[in-house]
């Protein structure tokens, strides 16, 4: 670590003369490569390539057709854990046929190889038939390797130490080439060994989707929660956020200001929560603050520190939206707490709302803690009276009933949209009594940890298999 407290090491230049493609950077020449390079040496290994039934190819741009009857296997499909038809595109038995290397079969490893999304690796298991697409790498292993183990040792370290190494960057674009996959080292296990260990990945697979499909979305939950307490109607709310297409009439339009005359702030899921405030008893959100909404400090660079005592809360402490935790913040000096705690400064069940970007704003979350903090900026801080819970408050910030006000509310273009203190002041909130408010939390905090003993359980599952293929190496 130098002295501005970044994580850093040397390498010689010799070694940046074996990169390519953009490659002589320190994601590629982690020290870590170079100890695993060397573990590896000891290890009995075969490539890849060698113990394939069918050259590793890759998958072709397809021809999409609603009627199709053949499914292509997109990055999307891929989970690296599970494959997921269930939104998959189509082609025709046509297209399949004269692609032939395109074709996936069941027993097929595939590896997602190029943008983003690259690395996941999946086993094709279905018998519908299938083709890639030009963005996955499809590898038809031989008799004696198992395509469920295998897929299942290029997840862990060892394939991943493996895979990062061999990424190049193409205009920009992340890219791993079928020919490098080709160059992986696999260890030869016995076969028996293999299924073995392959039967009880399966079964723990099993468990972990029947466990996975259980699994809602925590806002999920607080909507499903909310909206059948106030009768806010949820299922059509989800059906008209599907509709691409509307039409208004220019009167509705004209009332829109500062470019907001498009589709995107007259949409009818606005009219949906507008019919449900006029019928139902509300308050507007400035009743339940105890000192007037603000906005965040504004810190420069001296003013975050490695080692400070007390905390920056700046839009990334959010984006769980859950329980602010401390390590996902910055740390400040003494200097800037000082002259910025009276106006700016955090105290136990504080909201923190962002208020700018696409993507980010309007989360938030809540301040649970004792230690010294101020909101940043890109945020506004919420402090509420003794009229409402702040974690009922908190979680109905986080509804569709408010996240809705906020997509109407906000201005700008494009991602420098913003929301400001005055129009969140004036944002609706159910009416409703302290204790239905203090009800209404346990009823949703009992269903997040149900939501997390189930996540816990499918970590834990996980955890079995990485030790599986982990004792295999042994």
């Amino acid at each position: 670590m130098n002295a501005d407290g970044q994580h850093c090491f040397r390498r010689n230049l010799g070694d940046l003369a074996k990169s390519f493609s953009l490659r002589c950077t320190s994601k590629f020449l982690r020290p870590e490569f170079d100890t695993f390079n060397q573990e590896l040496k000891h290890l009995k290994t075969v490539s890849l390539g060698s113990v394939c039934l069918r050259t590793i190819r890759r998958g072709v741009q397809p021809a999409y057709c609603e009627d199709g009857d053949v499914t292509v296997l997109k990055t999307a499909q891929l989970k690296h854990g599970h494959i997921d038809t269930s939104g998959a595109l189509m082609v025709t038995t046509e297209f399949r046929d004269s692609h032939p290397s395109a074709i996936v079969r069941s027993g097929d490893v595939l590896i997602s190889s190029t943008g983003e999304g690259r690395g996941k690796i999946d086993v094709y298991l279905g018998s519908e038939p299938a083709v890639a697409d030009s963005h996955v790498t499809i590898i038809t292993l031989g008799n004696g390797f198992s395509p469920i183990f295998v897929a299942e040792l290029l997840r862990q370290p060892f394939g991943e130490m493996q895979l990062a190494q061999l990424e190049v960057a193409v205009k920009g674009t992340p890219e791993i080439y079928r020919e490098e996959i080709a160059k992986i080292q696999l260890v030869p296990l016995a076969l028996d060994k293999q299924e073995s260990i392959a039967t009880r990945i399966l079964e723990i697979e099993d468990y972990i989707t029947s466990a996975r499909e259980g699994l809602r979305a925590a806002d999920e939950i607080i909507d499903e929660i909310l909206c059948a307490e106030f009768d806010y109607p949820l299922r059509e709310h989800r059906e008209r956020e599907k509709i691409q297409q509307f039409t208004t009439n220019l009167h509705t339009m004209a009332s829109g200001f500062t470019l907001r005359s498009s589709s995107k702030f007259h949409h009818p899921g606005f009219e949906l929560t507008e019919c449900f405030f006029a019928r139902k008893a509300h308050e507007r959100i400035n009743a339940f603050v105890a000192v007037p909404i603000r906005l965040g400090a504004t810190a420069t660079k001296s003013d975050l520190i490695e080692d400070g005592s007390a905390y920056y809360v700046h839009p990334g402490a959010t984006k769980r939206q859950e329980v602010i935790d401390v390590a996902d913040c910055h740390q400040i000096t003494d200097e800037f707490y000082a002259s910025a705690r009276q106006r700016f400064g955090l105290r136990r069940g504080d909201v923190i709302l962002n208020r700018a970007a696409e993507g980010t704003i309007g989360k938030s979350g809540l301040w649970d803690s004792d230690e010294f903090a101020v909101a940043s900026d890109f945020t506004m801080r919420i402090r509420f009276n003794d009229r409402i819970n702040p974690r009922f408050a908190w979680y109905y910030f986080r509804s569709v009933m408010f996240q809705t006000q906020v997509v109407r509310e906000k201005r700008g273009m494009g991602n420098m949209t913003n929301i400001f203190p005055s129009e969140v002041e004036h944002m609706l909130i159910v009416a409703c009594e302290k204790s239905k408010q203090d009800a209404l939390v346990r009823d949703i905090e009992h269903e997040l940890e149900y939501r997390k003993s189930l996540l816990r359980s499918i970590e834990s599952n996980r955890a079995e298999i990485a030790t599986l293929v982990k004792q295999a190496l042994r």
